[in-house]
């Protein structure tokens, strides 16, 4: 890129990382806030319920270094809707995970998603903007994620204090499905 300034279009890529970020952050943290809900529409202690945080953070660690590696040759375009189906995938199987083992695979695959945006997000802000406008780009995403951090926790903590019991209706759906 020659100019000194991103077009519209770059700009408006990067405004959909930040906020791809933004959601793979609060998914990382969003478990937090909701673990007694989760423990008791599951029937599992709430250590039970915990340990799905380290499943996904495990997970994203490992999957992180091993999808830029696998994905290196494919665009970053196809890597970042590829990233986003998997993610979704992940946490629509966590939604309606009618046990632990369905949460902890939904979890797992939601890691796997997530660890194959976050590099590539950072490589495609690096390769849209000229390198005086770099450090804004990633500062922009690394953001999102640390936002969502901040703001996360505290919400899914409030949001299941202020549904109705019962039944548990929270961020899980499942109780639709068990009628």
């Amino acid at each position: 890129m020659t100019s000194s300034l991103p077009d519209a279009r770059t700009k408006l890529i990067v405004a959909a990382l930040t906020i791809g970020a933004f959601a793979i952050g609060l998914d990382t943290f969003v478990i937090i806030g909701a673990l007694d809900v989760i423990s008791r529409d599951l029937t599992i202690s709430t250590a039970a319920a915990g340990s799905i945080i380290s499943i996904y953070a495990l997970c994203y660690a490992a999957f992180a270094p091993l999808n830029a590696w696998m994905f290196k040759s494919m665009s970053r375009r196809n890597v970042q809707i590829l990233s986003v189906s998997i993610f979704i995938i992940g946490n629509l199987m966590c939604a309606i995970a009618p046990n632990f083992l369905i949460l902890a695979a939904g979890r797992v695959i939601s890691a796997y998603g997530a660890a194959m945006f976050t590099p590539a997000a950072t490589a495609l802000a690096a390769e849209l903007l000229p390198p005086a406008r770099k450090g804004i780009a990633l500062s922009l995403i690394f953001g999102g994620m640390t936002v969502s951090q901040v703001a996360g926790v505290p919400a899914t903590s409030w949001i299941p204090a202020m549904m109705p019991k019962p039944p548990a209706v929270h961020m899980r759906m499942s109780w639709l499905l068990r009628s």
